[in-house]
């Protein structure tokens, strides 16, 4: 076998995995299909709607140029591959919206139905066995999970996953419970592999929720270099997703551009330069008013982190 390397590589076609984590109410189906009206502008093919919810999709299918699905139980990873393949060979290279991905988790024949059926046909009523066979009886599930989160990264087309959400709380024993706050109902492999996650509490009409307490419960996720693509108390809409669209394929441009340099640069000289590694020749010429500058910036963060190492 033979491998391929590429040299000086840029950032072409990265996977964008976009997670939106709420209870209903908060926007996620609407806020999804106006994101992926922006990635399509950039990817183009089809904007493919895989509906889980009841058909609550189809409330939209006037205001968007929707291929849909209706997907119905059993909800295992098995079926939820096989629903996303198809779903990604329809798009053509586009966009799927997966409404919801919860199923999936605690659904009809979902993960935890899955494993109860693995501890029944282990060890049936026998409940001391059970006990004993409760950590493997998780391996097939988890095997098939692991197996729908790595086929669906190698899929050439963008997800956007909504999530359902509920409030929760960790029991310690001894002390009060620890408030977790809105917590995804999913596997934490989904959560880790998303791009940008985004919190949609009661009532945010589809603006997220940024605030401090919401990226250390770990339901919001958004990088420095994203912050300037889908920024705070903005309603998530099409120009964010083609925004996001532009980045993951390498094409983005202008102000949020810019912005994203700036970003990069106040975190010092190696963060810049790995950053402007990554930029096609065209990027690079947008920016080249702004890259002396920037590099000031990176070696004033460079110092500042010397005399300051607490703060890097």
């Amino acid at each position: 076998m033979t491998f391929e390397f590429i040299e000086n590589a840029k950032r072409e076609s990265t996977p964008l995995l976009i997670g939106l984590v709420g209870p209903s109410g908060g926007g996620k189906t609407k806020s999804a299909l106006r994101l992926a009206a922006g990635i399509q502008k950039v990817r183009g093919g089809k904007l493919v709607g895989v509906d889980s919810e009841a058909r609550r999709m189809l409330h939209y299918a006037d205001e968007f140029p929707l291929t849909y699905l209706e997907f119905k139980p059993p909800f295992s990873s098995r079926r939820y591959l096989e629903a996303l393949q198809a779903a990604a060979q329809k798009a053509e290279g586009g966009v799927v919206i997966l409404d919801s991905t919860s199923h999936e988790h605690e659904g009809e024949g979902g993960y935890l139905e899955m494993h109860e059926a693995e501890l029944n046909r282990m060890a049936g009523d026998d409940w001391k066995k059970r006990e004993r066979m409760n950590f493997t009886a998780w391996i097939k599930p988890a095997q098939e999970r692991r197996r729908l989160i790595n086929s669906i990264l190698q899929m050439n087309c963008a997800f956007i996953f909504c999530f359902r959400a509920k409030e929760k709380l960790k029991i310690v024993k001894g002390h009060e419970p620890i408030q977790l706050g809105w917590q995804a109902i999913a596997g934490e492999e989904f959560a880790f592999e998303m791009t940008v996650r985004c919190l949609l509490p009661p009532g945010a009409n589809g603006v997220p929720d940024w605030s401090e307490e919401a990226f250390r419960q770990g339901v919001a996720k958004r990088s420095d270099f994203h912050a300037p693509l889908i920024p705070d108390g903005v309603q998530l809409n099409e120009d964010i997703g083609e925004r996001l669209a532009q980045w993951a394929k390498g094409t983005l441009g202008g102000e949020a551009l810019i912005q994203q340099a700036r970003i990069s640069a106040g975190k010092g000289t190696d963060t810049y330069l790995s950053y402007w590694k990554t930029l096609t020749n065209p990027q690079r010429s947008e920016l080249v008013a702004e890259h002396e500058n920037n590099k000031k910036l990176a070696r004033d963060a460079d110092e500042r982190a010397t005399t300051d190492p607490m703060k890097f």
